[in-house]
C-alpha cells in the first residue's frame, strides 16, 4: 500500500516544479459585479473572454436546441457540450455582459450563466539536460526512486497545450489523448511547448540518455489540449469551458491524476468538472499561481482556480534555498510546495 501511495505522490509533486498560472492584473477602474445573488463574484474585464457567456441548462439540451435557445437571446451557440449540458454563447459586440447574464439566470431553462473566464499559463522552455535538474535534488526525488519509479497503471492527464507526440522522451509514455479545441478532429499536438515541458517533468523516459529524467518515469501521460499556442488567455479558445471539458474527458478515459499548470478566476463551470473528478477518486493537482510580483494581486496573496478549490492539491513554488519563490502565490489554501525556479 505504501508503494502504491508513493506512486501517486511522485506523480503529484512534479507540478510544483512548474508554477504556471499567470493571470492578468486587476484593473480597479474596470470592475464588473455579477448580480446573481446565488453566485456573486467580482472580476475584471481582462479576466473574461469578450462577448461570450457560458450557460448551463437545467435539463438535457441537444445541440440543435442549444442553437435555437441562443437565437432567442440574439446570440450564437459557438460551442455546445451535451456532456456538460452547457454551451458557450457569442453575443453581439457591445452587449452589456452583466445584464445579459442576469437575464439568462432569470430564464427557467437555465441552471446558471456566467462569464467565459480566461485560463492561461506563463512560460515555455527548450530541451534541458538531466544533470541540471536541481529541482529533483531539492525535492529528494532519489529517495522515492529507491522505492518506486511509479506504475504504468497510473495515468497522469496533463490538461494543457497538448504534447509533442513525437518527442523521444515522451512518445513511448503516451496514452491516447484528446484535443478539446478541435473536438477530437486533430491530435493533441503541442504548438506552445508548455504541455510538453510539464509532461516531461512528470514522466519523461529515464535512463535512456536523452533529455531529462521524469519524476515518475514509469507512469504514463495522457495529453489533453485545452489551450492554444498563445497560452495567455488571448485566444477565444482559452477559456474555462474547454478546461472543464478536458477534465471530464480525462476522468472518463481513465486518468488517475490530473495536472493543471494553469489558472484563472473562480467559476461554476470548471468547479463542477473538478468536483466530478474528485468524486471519481481522481487526484487533482493545480498550480497556486504566478502573481507574487503583482501589486494588483496582493503580491501573490490571491486565489487562482482551480488551485483554491477544496480537495485540490495546490502547489506553491520554492527556490534553491527552499524559500518561497518571489513569483509564487501563497495563502492558507496551499497544500504543498516544490522547486519552481529555473526548472528544466
Amino acid at each position: 500500500m505504501f508503494a502504491k501511495n508513493l506512486n501517486n505522490l511522485a506523480a503529484k509533486l512534479f507540478l510544483g516544479s512548474l508554477i504556471t498560472s499567470s493571470i492578468n492584473a486587476c484593473n480597479k477602474d474596470n470592475i464588473v459585479v455579477l448580480p446573481d445573488s446565488s453566485f456573486s463574484a467580482t472580476y475584471s474585464q481582462k479576466d473574461i473572454i469578450n462577448d461570450q457567456i457560458v450557460v448551463k441548462f437545467k435539463t438535457s439540451m441537444s445541440k440543435s436546441s442549444a442553437v435555437d435557445f441562443a437565437q432567442q437571446f440574439n446570440s450564437r451557440a459557438i460551442k455546445v457540450s451535451t456532456r456538460m449540458n452547457s454551451a458557450v454563447l457569442q453575443v453581439e459586440p457591445g452587449t452589456d455582459i452583466t445584464k445579459a447574464i442576469q437575464s439568462l439566470n432569470n430564464n427557467p431553462s437555465v441552471d446558471f450563466a456566467e462569464p467565459h473566464y480566461k485560463y492561461s499559463f506563463s512560460y515555455t522552455v527548450s530541451d534541458p539536460r538531466s544533470r541540471e535538474q536541481n529541482g529533483l535534488a531539492i525535492a529528494n526525488v532519489h529517495k522515492a526512486w529507491d522505492i518506486t519509479f511509479g506504475d504504468p497503471k497510473v495515468i497522469i492527464a496533463v490538461i494543457d497545450s497538448g504534447a509533442d507526440l513525437n518527442h523521444p522522451d515522451l512518445k513511448n509514455k503516451l496514452v491516447p489523448g484528446y484535443n478539446v479545441l478541435t473536438e477530437g478532429q486533430t491530435p493533441p499536438m503541442d504548438d506552445n511547448g508548455h504541455g510538453t515541458h510539464v509532461s516531461g517533468i512528470a514522466a519523461a523516459s529515464t535512463n535512456n540518455k536523452i533529455g531529462i529524467a521524469g519524476t515518475a518515469p514509469n507512469c504514463r501521460i495522457m495529453p489533453v489540449k485545452v489551450i492554444n499556442g498563445q497560452g495567455k488567455g488571448e485566444g477565444k479558445e482559452n477559456g474555462s469551458f474547454n478546461v472543464a471539458l478536458g477534465v471530464l474527458w480525462a476522468v472518463d478515459h481513465g486518468a488517475k491524476v490530473i495536472n493543471m499548470s494553469l489558472g484563472g478566476p473562480d467559476g461554476k463551470t470548471l468547479n463542477r468538472a473538478v468536483d466530478y473528478a474528485l468524486k471519481k477518486n481522481v487526484v487533482v493537482v493545480a498550480a497556486m499561481g504566478n502573481d507574487g510580483l503583482d501589486k494588483g494581486r496582493n503580491f501573490g496573496y490571491f486565489k487562482s482556480y482551480p488551485a483554491a478549490l477544496p480537495g485540490v492539491i495546490s502547489v506553491g513554488s520554492i527556490d534553491f534555498d527552499r524559500k518561497r519563490s518571489e513569483f509564487s502565490n501563497w495563502g492558507d489554501w496551499i497544500s504543498v510546495v516544490a522547486p519552481g525556479n529555473e526548472i528544466l
